[in-house]
């Protein structure tokens, strides 16, 4: 054995209090105001950025629903236009004197010519089925048959055409419909009317929409020239946005978003222009022939109060990081001089230092108690370790009868207690160490015993854990496999919703289809009224008309003839008209019927719908509860993983167990037999030495 020799541990003190501390300290006062200021700046720096990028976002998404919402409002309107500019052209062709030949042409240029007046149009005028006719201000001939608003006015659909240009500058559109036989609309047409609108009317009509300052709504055709703005220019120039960024890299991504737009990809998108953040929203006008209304606007116009309060927020968090400088500069100062003059003699007891004076405190708070408390502990080490020093120097010299004679208070009592007792207790330990060894002979090769059993049980709960993981692992593949069927259910159940919603929507369709139907045959009533009342009238006249020939005598044969065919025609007209009474009335009830059908089945798919969504919903929770299971299973196999390692863990570790109970017997024979070469005293008095 090994000893550390009296001289060794005095040097080793001498040098430990020799030695200078070479780390520099920083001041307290320092840190604690870089902490105070470090921790308010950071969160009000964080603060502040979380609230202007809310605010911005916020402003944004507003922005964007807002817009969204008015390009669709603009597109509606621009739409409804349109069908005006459309109904005009099919008013045109439902107009009877237009369709009778008996009509001389001056009276139909006449009808043309007041619509002309009335609306601006640039022309309107007529042609027959070939596509032959005259313009009504120009009065030149003119072949339009392979014209394709011709060729729709014929098929008996009116039409809009994309813009026409003219060498001179001009553009136009050209609104077309079918004229129909004697202005009865889907009967049989014998021509069509023609309507040129000047291009300009679209562009004024978007031009008087404003949004915001320095906004603006613009129409563009599906090939992106524009087909309506407010310079007008830029539509008789036919731009395009997607040809001017190929020379001018700074409508790149303007170009870009109209792309993505026209391909109804996105509906909302922003870019620079001349150093300014733009936004741009999209919305189709319906039945045209891809046109698409864009309303452009500038983000700075709606940015005002949200720029006011990100600088309000920056403004707050400086006011903060220098309140926080004012205030943690007076704490720090108040904390760091008892804690420094602490610190700093605490270094010179560090070094053994036990006579230096102590500063006096000169608070009642926590700083006060410590340099108090200080003091009270550099004293109580004085009497304590004075005390330890004789109690050591008397054992050193082989003298155990000494005494403590001062109290050791609080914690230090053990070693009163010590100092006390160590004399006393060495015999007594050596003897003790002695039987100690015998007792761990025999109880190492007991353990020893023990650990080869543990060893070889480790190793059976082993495997039977590894075949437990291998269950859990398809366990953990079937919950997978119901996850993923419960995520197919729940599409296929979306879908069969949205598919009863649609159904919903078409009956409703239906019931107002059903509720025309029925406003007709109630005027069809009212008309067949009217001929019953005609027959009727006949009747009389036919009657009159026998009594007159019958007075005639001879001469009234041929007139009598006469009355008795109108009679006859006159009941034929009043059968037939009841007869048609009748079948109206039939049919009346059967749309009747139909409509409480529709109502009915509209009532049926409504709680279908509803039925729909609590079977997604229940679903929703089913796949929902399948991906918990599904990762519960997870954890579990993993769990079983962790405890196959531990246990394969433990068996490694019994069998070193084994093996180090087998050294420990060795050691424990070793140190018996060192035991018996030590001679002990056999008085508490006695002096001899070990």
């Amino acid at each position: 054995m090994k000893f550390i020799q009296k001289q060794d541990i005095g040097n080793k003190i001498r040098s430990i209090r020799g030695t200078k501390s070479t780390v520099k300290v920083k001041n307290i006062k320092d840190k604690i105001l870089f902490s105070i200021i470090s921790i308010v700046s950071v969160f009000l720096v964080i603060l502040g950025c979380v609230t202007s990028y809310l605010n911005y976002e916020t402003a944004v998404d507003t922005l964007e629903k807002t817009l969204t919402g008015v390009a669709d409002v603009v597109s509606g309107s621009v739409a409804n236009m349109l069908i005006e500019l459309q109904n005009s052209a099919v008013d045109l062709g439902q107009m009877k004197q237009l369709a009778d030949t008996e009509v001389s042409p001056q009276e139909k240029e006449r009808i043309f010519q007041q619509k002309i007046d009335q609306n601006g149009y640039l022309d309107a005028y007529m042609v027959d089925k070939t596509g032959k006719g005259t313009t009504t201000k120009s009065k030149k001939g003119v072949d339009v048959s392979a014209e394709d608003y011709f060729k729709a006015a014929v098929s008996g659909k009116d039409f809009l055409s994309n813009p026409i240009y003219k060498d001179n500058g001009e553009m136009y559109f050209i609104i077309s419909a079918p004229l129909w036989e004697n202005g009865e609309y889907n009967s049989h047409v014998v021509g069509a009317v023609v309507i040129k609108v000047d291009g300009i009317v679209l562009s004024e009509y978007v031009s008087g929409i404003e949004i915001g300052e320095g906004g603006l709504a613009f129409i563009i055709d599906k090939d992106g020239n524009t087909v309506a703005h407010k310079e007008y220019d830029r539509v008789l120039n036919r731009e395009n946005v997607q040809n001017v960024a190929s020379t001018d890299k700074n409508y790149k991504k303007l170009a870009e978003i109209e792309a993505k737009m026209l391909n109804r990809e996105v509906n909302f998108g922003s870019y620079k222009m001349n150093g300014n953040k733009k936004l741009l929203t999209y919305a189709p006008v319906n039945d045209t022939d891809g046109w698409g209304i864009l309303v452009n606007s500038e983000l700075s116009n709606y940015m005002g109060n949200t720029i006011f309060s990100i600088l309000f927020t920056a403004v707050f968090v400086v006011l903060g990081i220098v309140v926080a400088v004012v205030i943690g500069t007076s704490v720090a100062k108040k904390i760091a001089y008892p804690v420094t003059a602490c610190a700093d003699r605490l270094k010179t007891l560090s070094q053994g230092d036990l006579h230096s004076d102590i500063p006096e405190a000169k608070s009642n708070d926590e700083t006060g108690v410590l340099l108090d408390s200080l003091a009270k502990t550099v004293t109580m080490l004085k009497e304590v370790i004075g005390d330890i020093s004789y109690h050591l120097g008397s054992i050193e010299h082989g003298d155990m009868t000494t005494s403590v004679t001062i109290d050791y208070l609080g914690d230090f009592y053990p070693i009163e207690h010590s100092i006390s007792k160590l004399i006393d207790h060495n015999n007594i330990q050596m003897r003790q160490i002695s039987e100690s060894a015998e007792q761990i002979a025999s109880g190492s090769e007991q353990v020893a015993a023990a650990a080869q059993t543990l060893s070889q049980g480790s190793t059976e709960q082993a495997s039977s854990v590894e075949e437990l993981a291998a269950e859990i692992s398809k366990i953990s593949e079937r919950t997978t496999k119901n996850s993923k069927s419960s995520e197919k259910a729940e599409k296929a159940s979306l879908e069969a919703q949205e598919a009863v919603k649609d159904g919903s929507r078409h009956v409703m369709e239906m019931n107002d289809a059903i509720s025309e139907i029925n406003d007709a045959f109630k005027e069809i009533s009212k008309i067949i009224k009217v001929i019953d009342d005609i027959a009727f009238q006949t009747n009389i006249l036919a009657l009159n008309a026998a009594v007159e020939a019958a007075r005639a005598g001879t001469a009234g044969k041929g007139f009598a003839v006469v009355a008795d065919e109108v009679k006859n025609l006159a009941s034929k007209s009043s059968t037939a008209a009841k007869n048609t009474t009748e079948l109206i009335e039939g049919s009346l009830q059967s749309v009747n019927k139909g409509t409480k059908i529709a109502a009915m089945t509209k009532d049926s798919l409504d709680v279908i719908v509803e039925r729909s969504g609590i079977s997604v919903s229940m679903i929703e929770e089913i796949a929902k509860a399948t991906e918990q299971q599904s990762a519960a299973a997870a954890q579990v196999s993993s769990g079983i993983d962790q405890i196959s390692a531990v246990v394969q863990t433990n068996s490694a570790t019994s069998e070193e167990s084994a093996a180090a109970s087998e050294e420990l017997s060795s050691q424990a024979q070793m140190l018996r037999e060192m035991v018996k070469d030590i001679k002990l005293k056999e008085l508490a008095n006695n002096s001899s030495n070990v």
